[in-house]
């Protein structure tokens, strides 16, 4: 395993750590006091402190995972839309690459597909990118699983198993030009911000 394979899953280890923390503290509040804070607790896996600054930073961000298949123009569309949420600020994309892989555990998802469009001739006219938009069980029923997860911190694990089931929230359809797949990838990420993130960030928030 070379150093940035041991970086990425140090990186994953320690965000586990964090939605762990913070799982356990709605199951069972005393965990926190019993590790005497997350900033503790990271000490013991990061002496870099920059490293570790930036682990805290990440595992505040909204995690969105960007799936699609292996081919060059999946590839592009991947990077496309990557580069994209990043400009947010306060997102956390990651593909298959990143993360140590675990981009299927990400609350927010979105399944790309990719199409050329042609003619019957077989001239490309352009594109039209799928983005369908997957979220877990916990992440649309917040305040239902929180207090199942209360009444029955014994059976949290398999609790979990379900919490983190997908389901389908919606799908965007758009089209361009030869020339216009960034801007395509850029109108899917607005509307998914508008729909979907911008509500994310109010309930955090008010929290």
């Amino acid at each position: 395993m070379n150093y940035k394979q041991k970086l990425r899953y140090k990186l994953l280890g320690a965000v586990i750590i964090l939605v762990g923390i913070g799982t356990g503290s709605i199951i069972s509040p005393p965990l926190i006091a019993q590790h005497n804070g997350t900033n503790e607790l990271l000490d013991s896996f990061f002496s870099d402190e920059k490293l570790r600054a930036k682990v805290i930073e990440d595992a505040k961000k909204i995690q969105v995972g960007v799936i699609a298949g292996d081919n060059d123009l999946d590839s592009q569309v991947v990077s496309y839309i990557k580069r994209e949420l990043r400009s947010l600020g306060d997102v956390l994309p990651s593909d298959k690459h990143t993360h140590g892989g675990y981009v299927q555990f990400a609350p927010w998802q979105l399944h790309l597909n990719v199409l050329e469009n042609k003619l019957v001739d077989g001239r490309k006219t352009g594109y039209t990118v799928s983005a369908i938009v997957v979220s877990n069980v916990y992440q649309n029923n917040r305040e239902v699983a929180d207090q199942l997860l209360k009444e029955c911190a014994d059976n949290s694990t398999s609790l979990w198993s379900i919490l983190i089931d997908p389901m389908y929230q919606n799908n965007y359809l758009v089209a361009g030009g030869t020339h216009e797949l960034d801007r395509i990838c850029k109108k899917i990420i607005t509307r998914f911000d508008i729909d979907y993130l911008e509500p994310e960030r109010k309930r955090r928030s008010n929290k």
